[in-house]
């Protein structure tokens, strides 16, 4: 199977499946590639994780999706989960689907701003940002105002 950028964007290449990994998180992605025989890494795109809420005042539960890994929310980012670290996989109810793609279209909406602010340099320079936390740094570690000695250098203890 070869695989291009056009297929890559098909929604009918890739099956989408939920996973319950051994922290307890529950993933809903697009498997890429599942593992061979002699391989531990399955290949996944489009990661989300099922997060649970709950109103104090109800008892109310609901969950919300959020990306799995931060900044992995391109169609291109492909994610390498270990094997063994899966507990159970299954294929996702529809109403569940529905939401998982709704979600997507979010999560798509926030990259496509990222980059945008990339390119307009609504980021700043990162240079210039890095120079300007290190300065901060500096200055803070050189002020003492706010050092307390815990041991008084005079006496022998």
């Amino acid at each position: 199977l070869k695989v291009g950028l056009n297929n890559i964007m098909s929604k009918e290449l890739y099956e989408t499946k939920q996973f319950k990994i051994v922290t307890g998180e529950e993933i809903i992605a697009e498997v890429v590639q599942w593992n061979m025989d002699d391989e531990q890494e399955v290949v996944l795109r489009k990661a989300m994780k099922l997060v649970l809420g709950e109103r104090a005042e109800d008892n109310f539960r609901y969950y919300s999706f959020r990306p799995w890994m931060v900044y992995q929310e391109s169609p291109n980012d492909f994610i390498i989960l270990n094997a063994s670290h899966i507990v159970g996989i299954a294929q996702p109810v529809d109403s569940l689907m529905y939401q998982y793609h709704d979600a997507l279209k979010g999560m798509l909406e926030v990259f496509q701003s990222r980059q945008e602010s990339v390119k307009s340099g609504g980021m700043g320079d990162t240079n210039e940002l890095t120079q300007q936390l290190r300065d901060a740094l500096d200055e803070f570690e050189d002020n003492d105002d706010n050092v307390v000695p815990f041991i008084d250098p005079k006496k022998l203890h």
